[in-house]
């Protein structure tokens, strides 16, 4: 009998994928060289691998503004990367990275962690930011209070910051990882590594859905509905106008602009959805383009504390507004949804993300234990009664 074994060697040798680019990261002579291929083919990119080691071992492309002469690796003086202010270089670094995501991606996550980056480099050339340094920030940062995903998406953001300085002719290298040659000639990588994180999972029952309801204000409650039947983030819920409701087709619509990846995406209305955005466009008679949460006439900017009232009415504890889009995926998760259909209906790229949303509840996981067949287990009950009198028998 055969085993399908894993793969081993999933990527080819010294080439790995990130995103859709190649990427070649090879060792010689104790330096590293790394470089992005660009969204090439398999066979492409395994043909430049073996060009790029060749002109390495020759001398003719330079590793880390050095060239290896057949002897040892000396400095070239035609190196023209430059040395600039971290500031500077991340001023470009922020200009590419607009321009190369969605709003909602630069405005919530690149912009803040870039912030709080500055403030702590930012009298540093990047020549002189260390992988010791890097770590100290890590620590920093923790010791002030942060949480371990806070301080792990700035550190990723830095990470890119120097991949995209080395592209951009900025940097020499990437100080998140080093490799250091030892005396018997072997070598070691050293590098930062992130923090560990659990990810959180709390969800609620549909009794819990229905008290939550109810305690929401008339203006909340299709707030909250919402949340949990398109698994909307409070951010795409604000962005929503009335054209992006569909009455007819039954649909609602992230546009490409507010969305976390920068895909729009297209979510069925449930009876209850429908009836409840109807009810309100007659109520309203609104534009196409006015929003659909307002408050006071205005864009609804911020329910915070209108949420947190309702759960503390609803007798619930630890939830939070996000919480409710983990409700949307889990009960996709329970109703057996398609993991294709789940990732388009969450907005998920990577299957693991929507992984995270199809855990079940420990009721739900007793039921389905419960139909398991018996396996003629009656046969205990009877063993239990040889077992006894045997031991009456001995005694």
């Amino acid at each position: 009998m055969t085993r399908n074994k894993p793969d081993k060697n999933k990527w080819p040798a010294n080439l790995c994928k990130r995103g859709n680019s190649w990427i070649l990261d090879f060792i010689y002579r104790g330096q590293r060289y790394t470089e992005n291929l660009g969204p090439v083919s398999k066979t492409v990119a395994k043909e430049r691998a073996v060009s790029r080691k060749v002109e390495v071992a020759e001398g003719r492309r330079l590793v880390d503004g050095k060239r290896w002469d057949g002897i040892q690796w000396i400095a070239d003086n035609q190196n023209t990367i430059g040395d600039p202010a971290f500031t500077d270089a991340m001023k470009q670094y922020l200009e590419f990275y607009k321009a190369e995501n969605a709003p909602y991606t630069y405005q919530k996550y690149a912009l803040p962690a870039s912030k709080n980056l500055q403030a702590y480099f930012g009298r540093y050339r990047l020549s002189q930011i260390s992988l010791l340094l890097i770590e100290k920030y890590k620590r920093d940062r923790k010791a002030s209070g942060k949480a371990d995903g806070t301080v792990n998406r700035e550190l990723t953001l830095l990470r890119h910051f120097f991949n995209k300085c080395i592209d951009f002719q900025l940097a020499r290298s990437n100080p998140f990882r080093v490799v250091l040659s030892l005396e018997n000639g072997t070598h070691r990588v050293q590098k930062v590594r992130l923090y560990k994180e659990h990810g959180r999972e709390r969800y609620i029952t549909e009794e819990e859905s229905g008290r939550l309801l109810s305690a929401c204000n008339a203006d909340l409650r299709l707030v909250v509905l919402t949340a949990m039947h398109t698994g909307f983030r409070s951010s795409e819920l604000k962005s929503l106008q009335w054209s992006d409701i569909d009455l007819v087709n039954g649909t609602a619509t992230v546009r490409s602009r507010y969305s976390k990846n920068g895909d729009p995406r297209h979510v069925p209305l449930t009876d209850d959805l429908a009836r409840g955005f109807r009810r309100l466009k007659e109520a309203r008679n609104p534009s196409q383009s006015d929003y659909v949460f307002i408050l006071n006439g205005q864009r609804w900017k911020c329910w915070k504390e209108a949420f947190r009232g309702a759960v503390e009415r609803a007798g619930l504890t630890d939830l939070r507004f996000h919480d409710l889009r983990h409700v949307f995926g889990s009960n996709l998760g329970m109703a057996n949804t398609n993991q294709k259909a789940m990732m388009e209906l969450m907005g998920h790229r990577d299957p693991k993300m929507t992984l995270r949303y199809t855990h079940l509840s420990v009721d739900y996981k007793r039921q389905a234990v419960a139909k398991l067949p018996s396996f003629g287990a009656g046969i205990m009950d009877s063993h239990s009664k040889f077992h006894s009198s045997r031991i009456a028998r001995k005694w």
